[in-house]
């Protein structure tokens, strides 16, 4: 779907909790890091999380890409849920 549509993600960074810390990754960069355990424990609020800045970033970028497609309900609800899955952190800690 996005692909065909010419429509580029947002350069969001998305991480996921490991058993110890989080792994991160940008979604069009090819930057990574670690978090220690320590930090990671207190910025997640999930398994996959990204700030709210990203997480703001990427849901206009969704809403977009379905104006463009012509989503079907069924489309948008899946879209919905993937959002609703999203946890934002704060890495102000």
């Amino acid at each position: 779907m996005i692909s065909a549509c010419q429509l580029t993600p947002p350069n969001v960074e998305i991480c996921v909790g490991l058993d110890a810390g989080a792994y991160c990754q940008y979604t069009l960069e090819d930057r990574e890091r670690l978090i220690p355990d320590e930090i990671w424990k207190t910025m997640q609020l999930g398994r996959f999380s990204m700030d709210a800045a990203a997480f703001g970033e990427y849901q206009k970028f969704v809403e977009s890409a379905c104006e463009v497609t012509k989503c079907t309900k069924l489309e948008r609800r899946i879209q919905k849920k993937v959002l609703n899955a999203l946890e934002m952190f704060d890495e102000t800690n």
